[in-house]
């Protein structure tokens, strides 16, 4: 049942592959490939194995790879998809028709897959360290504001997969402190959510929409 219950979460880029390249216009199925390639367990396991301190680095064509847990991201993949669209558009115009059936999704992949690793790792983990040293000072400085920030901001960092940033900053109060002061500050935002969830679930009288707030609150 957990399985059943987190693989909408876990498989986010896959889903959201779909719809976002049906949206920009592109190969909705090729977007999905992408967004299968975020969360290959290849993936998933060298990003566990580079949180050692003896890991060795990843590179693609001599560039190093940052890699990050994508799983249950949101604009990564959006990212991707727009890209993609575009590039598709471009080849479908160039390609001519007898072979662009096969090698415009071929190229899409190898050109928009590497080039999504390469980019978005990097950027997100900037921007995710720059907000880790950012909560740290707000909450030395002001600790209230800084629960209100990291509250109010939680779930959009989730989705941009920026939380992981701010991950090790809980796991290493754990270990040295024994506890940790931001994991109270984010519980009430979530939990307040899922309030707001179970509310629109007890009152709303479309059924459509009740079963969408009672599976969010879920």
């Amino acid at each position: 049942l957990f399985s059943a219950s987190d693989a909408l979460f876990w498989f986010f880029p896959i889903i959201l592959g779909y719809t976002a390249g049906k949206r920009f216009g592109g190969n909705p199925f090729t977007a999905m490939v992408i967004g299968g390639a975020l969360v290959h367990p290849l993936i998933l396991t060298a990003f566990e194995n580079g949180q050692k301190a003896d890991a060795l680095g990843l590179d693609f064509l001599g560039i190093p790879v940052t890699l990050l847990n994508y799983s249950s991201s949101v604009i990564p993949i959006i990212f991707s998809a727009w890209l993609c669209s575009i590039l598709e558009r471009r080849l479908n115009a160039w390609l001519p028709s007898a072979i662009k059936n096969f090698f415009t999704p071929l190229l899409c992949l190898m050109v928009i897959t590497p080039v999504t690793f390469l980019l978005v790792g990097p950027l997100s983990t900037w921007i995710s360290e720059l907000i880790a040293a950012g909560y740290l000072w707000l909450y030395q400085a002001v600790p209230a504001f800084a629960g209100a920030v990291m509250g109010g901001f939680w779930q959009i960092f989730v989705m941009f997969g920026l939380h992981w940033g701010l991950v090790p900053l809980c796991i290493n109060n754990f270990t040295v402190l024994g506890y940790d002061t931001m994991i109270p500050l984010l519980m009430p935002a979530i939990m307040a959510q899922v309030g707001a969830a179970l509310g629109v679930f007890l009152c709303e009288r479309d059924a459509q929409k009740k079963v969408v707030a009672g599976s969010a609150a879920l």
